[in-house]
């Protein structure tokens, strides 16, 4: 189950400070005020167990530009600017981001502040490249997937996987899941889906499928 994010920056903070991660937020407060503001501002969806929401307070760390009189609501203009921050690197190494597992007694969850924590301390250490960390999250985030479904196939056999929620159409992660996932597994795309709706969001893989049958 994805873990659970508060609501509003406030309270992120205090979770953060309440953990581990306390010593690299007050040094990222005293290095980068202006982004600790930005993130005790920010305001969040009444739902925030999905990867959007954890997404939305990484685009505060790295930097992600924001207009503040845009039309756009905050969190999605933070939303778009991480996942085309990720799209415009070129490089091909990118830093490790932590998504490290909480063990439950009935589920898996993540420790989403040992996460946020892994990108300030890549701020702190001098790293400005947006594009670079924003490509970091997307490319550990499907890594640490494929791993949880390889632990998975070797515990219970996986046939086949499929895809549901719009999360998975986004391009960066969209990829980096068929470069990792799609060569251990077959991916399930079914076109008679809606490709837009809650039953299945993949058009991120889809589309070169579709290129490329064009082009044939």
């Amino acid at each position: 189950k994805f873990a659970e994010i508060p609501q509003n920056g406030y309270e992120i903070c205090h979770q953060l400070l309440s953990s581990k991660q306390a010593p690299l937020l007050v040094k990222f407060k005293q290095q980068f005020p202006q982004s600790y503001l930005r993130l005790l501002d920010l305001k969040l969806h009444n739902e925030t167990a999905n990867l959007s929401s954890l997404l939305t307070v990484a685009a505060i760390i790295i930097g992600c530009p924001v207009n503040e009189h845009a039309q756009h609501a905050v969190h999605q203009q933070l939303l778009d600017g991480i996942i085309s921050s990720a799209e415009c690197y070129r490089g091909n190494n990118a830093p490790r981001i932590d998504f490290p597992l909480i063990k439950g007694e009935a589920v898996r969850s993540l420790n989403w502040c040992k996460t946020l924590g892994t990108l300030m301390s890549f701020k702190i250490a001098g790293e400005e490249d947006k594009a670079k960390l924003a490509y970091g999250f997307f490319d550990s985030f499907a890594d640490f997937l494929s791993n949880w479904l390889d632990h998975l196939d070797q515990n219970i056999g996986i046939k086949q996987i499929v895809l549901a929620g719009t999360e998975f159409s986004y391009p960066p992660l969209a990829k980096q899941i068929q470069l990792r996932i799609g060569k251990n597994f077959p991916l399930t795309v079914n076109p008679q889906l809606d490709l837009e709706g809650a039953n299945i969001a993949i058009g991120g893989l889809l589309l070169p499928i579709r290129r490329r049958g064009n082009h044939a």
